[in-house]
């Protein structure tokens, strides 16, 4: 990212010539090295596709996300990006959308039965670890009167989430005998 560049071309010409320049440019040199990688690194954890190890660590402290030991650096940067776009769909668009950015665009598949207030999402061509992640997201985002399945291609099982309950309404009478009971 950075150029590595000797110290002793930042010297004006004047003090490039100077033996005491010379050696204390050479002395210097590992500890500005160290500095220009902490500083790339800094960069690079702005952004969560370019996160450092240190910078995976420090998100998932924030989100409080715990990942499990066989989770790849790819795949805890993806838990994070999930995490960091959940924000309620409100509409199928909305959620075509967030699902396009996360997954790809050709990668799901949304089916909306209004009716019988059940969302089914087919995931392919993402890792289980991932699809869990999409999973989990989904299980936060949906409304809770909807029955939301998740499957993917890999999965042994599919995903199903009861997130709310149907209500109906039915009139009952109490007299304050029966109440007092109660």
């Amino acid at each position: 990212m950075f150029e590595n560049r000797p110290l002793l071309d930042y010297f004006p010409n004047v003090l490039q010539d100077v033996q005491e320049f010379k050696m204390l440019a050479i002395g210097e040199e590992p500890e500005f090295n160290e500095l220009w990688g902490c500083l790339g690194c800094a960069l690079d954890d702005q952004f969560v596709m370019s996160l450092t190890e240190y910078g995976v660590l420090r998100w998932e402290k924030i989100l409080k996300i715990v990942p499990k030991a066989t989770y790849t650096l790819e795949e805890r940067k993806f838990m994070i990006l999930t995490r960091l776009t959940v924000q309620l769909p409100y509409s199928i668009r909305m959620l075509q959308k967030m699902l396009s950015e996360l997954c790809g665009p050709d990668n799901f598949e949304i089916q909306l039965d209004k009716h019988n207030y059940r969302l089914s999402v087919r995931l392919e061509g993402l890792g289980d670890t991932n699809a869990g992640a999409v999973a989990e997201l989904l299980r936060r985002i949906c409304p809770a009167n909807l029955f939301c399945e998740v499957t993917h291609a890999s999965m042994i099982c599919t995903s199903v989430f009861y997130l709310g309950a149907a209500l109906h309404s039915k009139a009952y009478t109490f007299t304050s005998s029966e109440i007092i009971k109660i």
